[in-house]
């Protein structure tokens, strides 16, 4: 899983996501964006299908998200517990 911000130094978090999903052997790696990034549509237009927790991150909503995705009985990728 990584966890991504938007506005980072050097290759921002909209080049990354674009690049993770050209990379076949990364591509399928789940996401979640954690970012102040104030523009919710745009992320979803540029980023594709993405869990987004907004900064400040509230630990619980974070670990939510973490535990969503690990989960496939509720829509999670299945991510081996280890992953997680």
């Amino acid at each position: 899983m990584i966890l991504l911000d938007v506005m980072m130094p050097g290759m921002d978090g909209f080049s990354f996501r674009e690049t993770q999903l050209k990379t076949a052997e990364i591509a399928a790696i789940p996401v979640i964006l954690v970012s102040a990034f104030p523009d919710q549509a745009q992320i979803q237009r540029r980023l594709g299908p993405i869990r987004v927790v907004p900064k400040p991150v509230e630990i619980d909503q974070l670990i939510a998200q973490v535990l969503t995705l690990c989960n496939p009985s509720a829509g999670g990728y299945g991510v081996r517990p280890n992953a997680c």
